[in-house]
């Protein structure tokens, strides 16, 4: 005997099997092949079906309408004044059950149709309970009627109906009111998200920017795919913002004021370059990854070797010193001095703007020295003459122009050049100015004009 005859069940279950993929070709088969078909077809359409014949397009689904709760809700107010005025003999009670029945049906499939809201399959998951209560009621009173039955059901139904019918009136009231609350918490939780992360990155301003870029995605991820590290993250930031309010504004120090820092200050969305844009739309893109933006952030950010008011990395390397207690002995031998002196020049290059290159100022400068005139060659002022000086006499109207021009020329006076020698045919000419002639034109000129 084969294992399936031992085990009826198994070989039912197989049969039954089998049996429903035969069922399911065969219709298939006497859809598609007219000539298969118990049906009449006639010759067009048997001619134009084969195997290769697509699927029926499935039909557009109808505009949903909105629902109008008003009107369901004034529905469920009938029901239950029927219901409180039910007949006490059996066949009235059953005829007024019946009519309730299948209007709490309709109003069931109303909420129901065109893509119900969760709000929508809760009442109609309560009204479907009323019903079936009604049912059965139905059918326990087909001979004689329970009044106990009756109340004790009827009472469960109105209160149930009373409580949708109520909770429809306010979503028809509050219906644009509601919606505005949900588009306000859709864009308030991704907003909270954001500024958590930018609270942590702002907080890791003490290490190098890829850290804080990796902890501003962690917490971007981690709080948009589980909600309870945001419920988390707000309880700790509340909790610091508390306890810096206190430390800062209530409690009573003595002497010292410097504010105590707590709560993470944001110097922006998330600080990545400390590199200014030059044009406006690069300072457009830079805002939320620029810092510092003002003298105030660039303070607390400057390392200051401990000199004046404390910076967020005047605290950072402190702790650091504090957490190795031999520092102080070690740091001044090797390897130990390089390693701190590197840790010590980090710190204080972390947050300053990389410096300008050498040749960025060349081309203001060139402008500038454009501006300037060159200055004047150098004038040959004879420093002795053997020829009698006529002071006598005027200078002629030519020469004039020469005296006020020369006071312009602010070059020091050349005195190791010697004047040409002058030759006898070529007299002095009077107010002791020399003649010479010209190498162009061959004529005479002044010399000096």
């Amino acid at each position: 005997m084969s294992e399936e005859t031992k085990d009826p069940s198994l070989f039912q279950t197989f049969q039954n099997t089998i049996s429903s993929h035969v069922n399911r070709a065969t219709a298939y088969v006497t859809q598609k092949i007219p000539l298969l078909s118990k049906g009449t077809r006639n010759k067009e359409k048997a001619s134009t079906d084969s195997f290769a014949d697509s699927p029926p397009a499935p039909a557009m689904p109808a505009p949903a309408t909105p629902k109008n709760y008003t009107v369901i809700a004034t529905s469920l107010t009938d029901v239950v004044s029927q219901l409180q005025g039910l007949p006490t003999d059996s066949t009235g009670l059953r005829d007024a059950l019946t009519k309730i029945i299948a209007i709490l049906q309709d109003v069931t499939n109303t909420l129901l149709q065109d893509d119900p809201s969760a709000r929508d399959q809760s009442h109609a998951s309560a009204i479907t309970g009323v019903i079936q209560n009604l049912e059965k009621l139905s059918a326990d009173s087909s001979t004689t009627v329970n009044p106990s039955n009756v109340t004790t059901v009827t009472a469960i139904a109105i209160t149930t109906l009373n409580t949708v019918a109520s909770t429809m009136t306010q979503v028809s009231v509050s219906g644009i009111f509601n919606k505005i609350v949900d588009i306000i918490k859709q864009v308030i939780y991704p907003l909270l998200i954001l500024y958590l992360a930018s609270l942590v990155s702002n907080e890791m301003i003490v290490y190098p920017a890829p850290v804080r870029l990796l902890f501003f995605l962690f917490v971007l991820a981690v709080c948009s795919l589980f909600s309870p590290a945001t419920v988390i993250l707000v309880f700790y930031y509340l909790m610091k913002a508390g306890y810096s309010y206190y430390r800062n504004q209530l409690e009573d120090r003595e002497g010292d004021t410097t504010p105590i820092r707590i709560y993470p200050r944001l110097f922006a969305v998330l600080p990545l370059t400390t590199t200014p844009a030059t044009s406006l739309l690069g300072r457009l893109f830079k805002y939320p990854f620029h810092y510092p933006k003002t003298e105030e952030d660039r303070k607390e950010l400057e390392r200051t070797d401990g000199k004046g008011a404390k910076s967020i990395m005047d605290e950072y390397m402190e702790a650091l010193e504090e957490s190795f207690p031999y520092g102080e002995t070690v740091k001044g031998a090797e390897p130990f001095a390089d390693r701190y002196a590197t840790v010590e020049k980090n710190m204080k290059r972390l947050h300053q703007a990389p410096a300008a290159p050498a040749n960025a100022a060349a081309p203001a400068n060139a402008a500038a020295n454009a501006a300037v005139p060159p200055p004047l060659p150098p004038t040959i002022v004879p420093t002795k003459t053997t020829a009698p000086t006529n002071t006598s006499k005027a200078l002629p109207a030519t020469i004039a122009p020469v005296a006020k021009a020369l006071p312009a020329v602010t070059a020091p006076v050349n005195t190791s050049k010697t004047l040409p020698a002058i030759s006898p045919k070529e007299p002095l000419q009077q107010g002791g100015a020399l003649k010479t002639r010209s190498p162009t034109s061959g004529g005479w000129t002044w010399n000096g004009i």
